[in-house]
């Protein structure tokens, strides 16, 4: 899913990019929380090559394998921080 409003951006890394996203985006489940609040997250494997600092790994079954048979495998998602 791609972000609503989205921009380019120059950061030190991604969690910089990715955590003022989170503090200034527009996205809708903060505005109806009344909070900013958010996860910020990645493919732990990006988040490995830039060596951010990685909170916990949860494996997501959606990488496509087959869409004919519609099959899908494991993904490891990087949680990077919870931002309050």
């Amino acid at each position: 899913m791609l972000p609503l409003a989205p921009r380019l951006v120059e950061a030190f890394n991604p969690l910089t990019a990715l955590s003022d996203r989170v503090a200034a985006g527009p996205e809708p489940e903060r505005q109806l929380q009344g909070k900013r609040s958010g996860i910020i997250t990645m493919t732990a494997s990006e988040a490995r090559e830039f060596a951010l600092p990685i909170e916990r790994i949860e494996l997501r079954r959606d990488a496509l394998v087959s869409r004919r048979r519609w099959q899908f495998t494991l993904r490891e998602e990087a949680v990077l921080s919870e931002i309050p």
